[in-house]
């Protein structure tokens, strides 16, 4: 049921591409006693925040309150005005989308790094692990989609990105998120939960499972990679682990060609204003320092690989369809 969800939801999840490649060697999945999933289907956007007014701040510790979930239709609007004009209102409106948001998380002190924790529903617990270049603002639309099914949907923003914190000295590696990962859910009292993976949350999430196989219920991918040796990322990320040019490269996601590469990287389906919150979640406080760091420490060893294979191939996972099933 878990991957039924996210196929219905994930058109209206940005950065998820339909489209997109899943770095899994072919035959592999077969191996592996997982269950995994790719949900991956076009579907309507469903929802998307009514929002108020606000200005990002910086750090999990200005988060102040907890605001109830507030949606409606989207609407296909058509602006003539000036393109000047019409980067103003959507600045604001990602201001608003980000602001919402933030009220809907609360603070989550974790050893490390603090981060701001979103919970919406009651039922078992679907963690969801964003990549990059986003947050848990990727979720924002599928939590609510569990929820309505009965489900605890939960994302939080790994550090160095989103609400998070972004300390200098912080370990970026996979491996390094992962252990954080487990302290994480820990402070948040979460036991034993479903997991959501995408992107670098792949390798990730597959590291938390070789430390704690019994505490995943379930497993549901989205484009990820497990062939982490062998990956190579895409032109419009490689930069961003260069010296030099990786902070001159990070300055798109503050002019209108973070829009564009979205549109044609990522999805078509996403609004200027999504785009723009998407760019001021990247670069936060530190000015994307601590994303730079990230990109520089893809743990992409035979090591590391090894791991997480070993770790799914052993691990007695039921796939998501299971829940719900007598």
């Amino acid at each position: 049921m878990i991957a039924d969800v996210v196929s219905y939801t994930i058109a209206g999840i940005d950065f998820i591409h339909a489209a997109g490649r899943l770095f899994l060697r072919k035959g592999f999945t077969a191996r592996m006693n997982t269950g995994m999933r790719l949900a991956a289907h076009k579907v309507p956007r469903p929802w998307r925040f009514v929002s108020l007014p606000a200005v990002m701040s910086a750090g999990p510790s200005r988060l102040q309150s907890v605001a109830g979930n507030q949606y409606t239709r989207e609407p296909e609007v058509k602006d003539s005005r000036h393109p000047t004009s019409c980067r103003r209102e959507g600045t604001m409106s990602a201001n608003r989308l980000i602001e919402e948001w933030r009220r809907q998380g609360h603070l989550l002190e974790v050893d490390g790094a603090n981060t701001v924790l979103w919970r919406i529903g009651r039922g078992e617990t679907v963690v969801c692990v964003h990549g990059v270049p986003t947050s848990g603002f990727l979720y924002r639309k599928l939590l609510p989609e569990l929820a309505s099914r009965g489900l605890e949907g939960v994302t939080l923003d790994l550090p160095g990105l989103g609400l998070a914190d972004r300390p200098a000295d912080f370990d970026y590696s996979w491996s390094g998120f992962a252990t954080w990962y487990l302290k994480a859910i820990d402070a948040a009292g979460i036991r034993d939960f479903h997991l959501v993976v995408h992107d670098i949350g792949g390798p990730i999430g597959f590291d938390v499972i070789r430390r704690v196989p019994d505490r995943v219920k379930s497993l549901t991918v989205l484009n990820t990679l497990v062939d982490v040796s062998k990956f190579r990322r895409p032109w419009v990320m490689e930069p961003f682990a260069w010296p030099v040019i990786g902070r001159l490269w990070l300055q798109s996601a503050r002019t209108p060609i973070f829009y564009v590469l979205i549109k044609t990287h990522g999805t078509r389906n996403i609004t200027r204003a999504e785009a723009d919150a998407y760019g001021q979640l990247l670069l936060g406080a530190d000015s994307g320092r601590a994303f730079l760091q990230i990109m520089r420490s893809f743990e992409r060893t035979p090591a590391f690989e090894y791991g997480i294979k070993a770790a799914l191939k052993g691990a007695k996972i039921p796939g998501p369809d299971h829940l719900g099933q007598g």
